[in-house]
Order: C-alpha cells, then structure tokens, then sequence
C-alpha cells in the first residue's frame, strides 16, 4: 500500500517524502528514525528490522511471489532445507505425492517400496521411508522468504512491493523500546492489516489465475 501521505506520529512534521520506488535499507532506517523522533537509536534499529523479517517469516504468505520448486535425483533418508525455506507445500518423490507427518505418526509408517511420508527435522527433510540406493526423481514446492535486509542486501521484493509492512513491523518493535505502550495496538492493528491485505491480493491473484513466480532450484 502507499505510505508517502502518512506524518511520523512522533514527530511533529515530515523530513522527508516517502516514495516506494525509492525505498532501500538505508532508507527504511532513516524513515524508522524519523517516525519514531529518535536518531540515537542507530545500532536499534537494524536489530527492529530484523525482529520485523523473523516476524514476517511466520506472517507473509505471498504466494504469488514466495512459491519456489526444487527438484532432484535423491536417494536416503535426510535432505537439507533450502536456503530461505518458511514453508513446504508440496513433496512429491518418485512420481508419487507425499503427505506431511509428524514425529507421533513416524514409527506407524511401515516399510514398503519408496518413501509415502514426509516430516521436518530441525532444517533437514526427512523422507519415510528412506530412499534406498537407486536414485529417485524429487520435487518440493515451497515457500521462500528473500535475502534478509542489510547494507550488501540493500532492497527485496518484500520491501520494494510492501514497504509499509516493513516500517509497521519495525514500529511495532520500537513501542516497546520506548516504552510506549499505548501506541503498541495502534502498530499491531496497521501491521496485521497490511500483512492481511498482501496476503489477500496474492489469493486473489492465485484464485484469478495468475501464473505464480516458480523458479527451479536443485538441492543443496
């Protein structure tokens, strides 16, 4: 959504004018500083943006953009998540779609000629029941968060599509910081309802037939 109308609520007027298509890290930093009317918090505020993206790992679902597929020729029993990983959607091994199980189910799959289950263990994937030593074809659909912010990693999509969610979640860290409870629920409610609306719009798009943004990728 755009943010270039919106006045720090801390500060009393605007430095700035806010434009998406410029919005970088350095950027967003400044705009944290400027709306929360505190420039000495320098070595904070990368620590808030990084609270943001934790946070946003768990909240974006932005199909739309985040859907990734790798694929392979595999054989055992563990494999590496991939880099960035936030959610499997989709496994499939040996022609043959896998459902999702848990660590109570994993000692009632019983032994049979290529892997039916699949679990996650730590950052690993594991097959069940394991792939024996004849390799097999495998695919994972999954959900992908981009490279996390930082000086060398100056800009991602998240950002350059939602920066508002950005400066909301980095807000919603900040509150507490300064001890400012009362603004808390304001933050709170403009997070959820942008991280709300950019998950919408990815549904809607997926629902209307827009192709998703799959890129292949191969196992690391």
């Amino acid at each position: 959504g755009a943010v270039a109308d919106l006045v720090p609520p801390y500060a009393e007027t605007a430095t700035y004018t806010l434009h998406e298509d410029l919005m970088n890290y350095s950027k967003l930093k400044e705009v944290i500083a400027d709306w929360s009317n505190r420039q000495d918090l320098v070595t904070q505020i990368p620590v808030f943006i990084e609270m943001t993206e934790a946070r946003l790992r768990r909240d974006l679902r932005d199909k739309t953009r985040m859907t990734q597929r790798a694929e392979a020729m595999v054989y055992g029993e563990y494999f590496p998540l991939p880099c960035n990983w936030v959610e499997t959607t989709k496994v499939i091994a040996g022609g043959r779609p896998l459902r999702l199980t848990d660590s109570f189910n994993i000692e009632r799959v019983e032994l049979s000629e290529g892997p039916k289950f699949y679990r996650h263990a730590g950052d690993q994937l594991q097959l069940l029941p394991a792939v024996g030593s004849d390799p097999i074809s495998f695919e994972m659909e999954y959900l992908e968060f981009p490279e996390a912010l930082s000086d060398t990693s100056p800009t991602n999509w998240v950002l350059d599509t939602y920066p508002d969610i950005y400066i909301y979640g980095a807000m919603l860290q900040v509150a507490p910081f300064l001890m400012d409870d009362a603004r808390m629920p304001m933050w709170a409610q403009a997070y959820g309802e942008a991280v709300k609306a950019a998950n919408g719009a990815s549904d809607k798009a997926r629902a209307s037939g827009s192709a998703l943004r799959l890129q292949r990728h191969g196992l690391a």
